[in-house]
């Protein structure tokens, strides 16, 4: 282990881990089992068989066919447009790398979305064409994911068609911020009225357990404009824990509990966690189950890539 912090190095010692024994950690493997252990649970312990898990990002972790054959799909960001910046084209060596990496999934007949940032047409266009041209689902939108994007590429009601399975979907919309649509029925009526086969939303008009979608507001968007059936999965972090969730707590930060690693300079309020610790696992496993009474059809699990963090670090 390099550079540790003190904030870090008090967080281990909280944990009761020596310094060796973290660093024996399989940074990796604790994630796929981690991720699989989320769809064991929503589907033999809480009975909802089809229930879907989709992680976004750690694509290269699909060299362990265990995890390919544990989840429904993946999401893959800015592998197209935006890894360095919005509207700017991913470097040709990332976008070959993802590719290769989302191809073990697509070949395993997992569905493989697409999620690239930018508003130049010609790039909206070019992002959307190469992703089709691999058998992608993809979908372009703005970084802050607050506006169900008109990017002349939404589908229509001659494309719409009834979702049963995964394999169904050919289009979808990921949004996460719902402020400018003034409230949750304004919001869920403006996703009604839409032909997307999948769509991506938080559990929550504001993040908080107050303001969740209710069942019947999830019934109300997972019905597309015409009357057909769309699917609805709800956003997920499991790499970080977010100061505005419902399992927050008063006086919690860096190194305490345990589980809270470092703040991520990036995102305030956002703090990676040791993602292996019990503690947090279990924080998880009681959101999936919030989820799932929330009648959503699965999971977008977030900060996957957080193996490599620790990796680097």
């Amino acid at each position: 282990m390099k550079n540790l912090s003190g904030i870090a190095m008090i967080a281990l010692l909280a944990m009761g881990c020596k310094k060796d024994e973290f660093d024996n950690i399989d940074f990796r493997q604790e994630m796929v089992g981690f991720v699989a252990a989320i769809g064991d649970y929503a589907r033999d312990s809480l009975g909802i068989t089809g229930f879907g898990i989709f992680p976004q990002n750690g694509e290269g972790l699909g060299s362990d066919q265990s995890y390919v054959l544990a989840v429904d799909g993946i999401g893959c960001e800015d592998i197209y447009y935006g890894y360095d910046a919005d509207d700017e084209p991913t470097p040709a060596a990332v976008t070959t790398e993802m590719e290769s990496a989302l191809e073990i999934f697509k070949n395993a007949g997992r569905l493989v979305m697409t999620v690239d940032y930018a508003t130049t047409q010609a790039n909206v266009d070019d992002a959307y064409q190469r992703s089709l041209d691999r058998q992608y689902v993809p979908y372009v939108t703005v970084r802050a994911l607050d506006r169900i994007r008109d990017n002349l590429h939404a589908p229509d009601s001659s494309a719409s068609h009834d979702v049963v399975s995964w394999n169904d979907i050919g289009h979808f919309v990921y949004i996460l911020q719902y402020q400018s649509f003034g409230n949750a029925d304004s919001f869920v009526a403006a996703l009604a009225n839409t032909y997307y086969d999948l769509a991506i939303i938080d559990y929550s008009f504001d993040g908080t357990d107050a303001e969740r979608f209710t069942p019947q507001q999830v019934s109300q968007m997972k019905t597309k404009a015409d009357g057909k059936r769309r699917k609805v999965i709800a956003y997920l972090s499991i790499g970080e824990a977010e100061d505005y969730r419902h399992y927050w707590q008063s006086g919690w930060e860096e190194g305490d509990p345990s589980f809270i690693y470092e703040e991520n300079p990036d995102w305030p309020g956002n703090f990676k966690v040791t993602y292996w610790d019990p503690q947090w696992q279990a924080i998880i496993f009681g959101y999936v189950k919030k989820i799932v009474e929330g009648g959503f059809d699965g999971v977008y699990l977030d900060i996957i890539d957080a193996y490599e963090y620790f990796e680097n670090n």
